[in-house]
């Protein structure tokens, strides 16, 4: 029997038949990333399943893997999805007032869009981009078709790519002249950055097992946490749901050398990762508390706080206080226009002990748009309600403001008798609240904006978004254009805007450290602005 009880459909059970144990799929949508059955059979006690990873799971690829060609590096690079191990989407690096397109790179046989009855998002592809990367004059991005792209930032030649055994939905990470990244065939891969030679792959996946996912074939323990580096160590999380287990490993990045693996967790890992605190907080599905959190020197699990944590596969560190996550499942119909219920970015606080001072609380709802911030202000994009369907508002906090009201939220709440998801709003009958009942007012330094947003990225002088054009009737089918520009992030007002050659994929932005602008596409290419 599974560690923690299986969810099953409404006033359906599970059931017994032919020697296995059934688990139907559920219906509601709480449930996206389980969708489908689960089936059990007896296994013998000593299951590779259970243990520990063993020295055959790494295989080396041709030449010396320890040894790889240069890659020149600067701090100013965006080397890891959302730039940095905390994922904030910002750099101190300006943009140029008024960029221009230097490139656009297509594949030989792009991605093709369709028509659909859509207001947010146009194409109907199987095909979806990961943000890309920057560093060392290079762009990097994965995407759903198993893909590894290197493009050259000057001109955007196509320098290499690299086909995984499954599709990769996290940034690779550039560390040392080597490209890690995780696919959902189970395994971890670290190729030469400036070439795509393979260095070393590794299965975290205890046994080939593959499953059909969204009508792809994929390993039942599927890496889709990505990879994160930090002093030569590589994070990572393996496994989708609970029944067959969870897999979280630290590997060293030069060789895949095992360091420690944790496989008694019962998370289920959700989306991608963060490094905060001493810790590598892995989004996960129960995990409560924006995710579950592993001590980064010896794998432990660090329990915290249980509540009915947000979903959503996206988590990030503001300000070294904060951690906000939430976001868009993992595993759902990415081109589906209604918001998945429950889905927002909720804060949660940590005072200086590393222990949690509030529930989860829930400030914004946002399925499609990924928040970015720097130490002043955090951009973001609230799903509003029409006739028309859902439009995505951005606006802008201040960081500090935002911070001052948890200040008071802290002592105003009695965290005891609220559970988490009741604290999107403070009570009216707070005295030190009653003078902002839009509590959002108080915090917010513009906004929103009457756009159509999908990404968003803060450079040291603008805010960087994509945009839908606006149609001129809601029941327009045809195919919007879209518009990449750059923002005040003093008021919100447009410095410049210019158009895109296709669809961009959300949070499809990275600053690289000369300031060019890289934006992947849903037709499987990418496009560069710069001076």
């Amino acid at each position: 029997m599974p560690k923690q009880p299986l969810k099953t459909q409404c006033h359906l059970g599970t059931y017994i038949t032919q020697g296995m144990y059934f688990c139907p799929s559920h219906i509601c949508t709480c449930e996206w990333m389980v969708r489908g059955f689960v089936a059990q059979a007896p296994v013998k006690a000593s299951s590779p399943e259970a243990g520990a990873a063993t020295a055959e799971r790494l295989e080396t690829g041709p030449g010396d893997y320890q040894t790889v060609a240069p890659l020149k590096t600067d701090p100013q690079d965006w080397p890891t999805g959302r730039g940095t191990n905390k994922r904030t989407a910002s750099t101190p690096v300006s943009v140029p007032d008024k960029p221009r397109q230097l490139w656009a790179y297509d594949l030989p046989t792009p991605y093709p869009p369709k028509k659909v009855p859509a207001v947010f998002g146009s194409l109907e592809t199987e095909y979806w981009p990961t943000s890309p990367v920057a560093a060392g004059g290079l762009f990097f991005y994965g995407g759903t078709d198993g893909r590894v792209t290197c493009l050259d930032a000057k001109d955007g030649k196509l320098r290499w790519t690299f086909f995984a055994g499954g599709p990769v939905l996290a940034s690779p990470t550039v560390w040392e002249g080597r490209v890690l990244f995780g696919s959902a065939d189970g395994r971890v891969y670290s190729l030469e950055a400036t070439t795509g030679r393979l260095l070393w792959k590794f299965r975290a996946a205890p046994v080939e097992r593959n499953i059909m996912i969204y009508g792809l074939l994929q390993n039942s323990w599927p890496v889709n946490s990505g990879v994160l580096v930090e002093n030569g160590v590589a994070y990572f999380a393996a496994g989708m749901v609970l029944q067959p287990g969870t897999f979280v490993f630290a590997l060293d990045a030069a060789t895949g050398k095992v360091k420690w693996e944790n496989n008694q967790t019962t998370c289920i890992p959700s989306g991608f990762m963060a490094l905060w605190k001493g810790k590598l907080w892995v989004r996960a599905f129960n995990g409560g508390s924006g995710g579950a959190a592993f001590d980064i020197k010896d794998g432990k699990e660090d329990p915290r706080l249980k509540t009915n944590g947000m979903r959503g596969r996206e988590i990030g560190i503001v300000k070294d206080r904060f951690i906000v996550y939430g976001g868009g499942d993992l595993y759902k119909d990415l081109d589906r226009k209604f918001r998945s219920r429950g889905t927002g970015f909720a804060f949660l606080e940590f005072d200086q002990a590393g222990k949690a001072v509030l529930p989860d609380t829930l400030q914004f709802e946002s399925e499609f748009v990924v928040p970015a911030w720097n130490d002043e202000a955090i951009v973001f994009a609230e799903m509003t309600r029409s006739d028309a369907g859902a439009a995505v508002s951005p606006r802008c906090w201040n960081v500090d403001k935002t911070m001052d009201f948890f200040d008071k939220a802290s002592r105003a709440i009695d965290i005891s008798t609220k559970p988490a998801w009741a604290l999107d709003k403070l009570p009216e009958s707070n005295t030190d609240f009653q003078k902002a009942k839009d509590y959002d007012a108080a915090m917010r330094n513009w906004g929103p904006l009457q756009m159509e947003i999908n990404s968003i990225a803060l450079a040291g002088n603008a805010v960087v978004m994509t945009s839908a054009e606006k149609k001129k009737k809601t029941s327009d089918t045809s195919l919007p254009g879209w518009n990449i520009g750059l923002y005040k992030l003093a008021d919100g007002s447009a410095i410049w805007e210019g158009p895109l050659p296709s669809e961009p994929a959300r949070d499809s932005l990275c600053i690289d450290r000369d300031g060019n602008i890289c934006v992947t596409l849903r037709n499987g290419g990418a496009v560069c602005f710069g001076k």
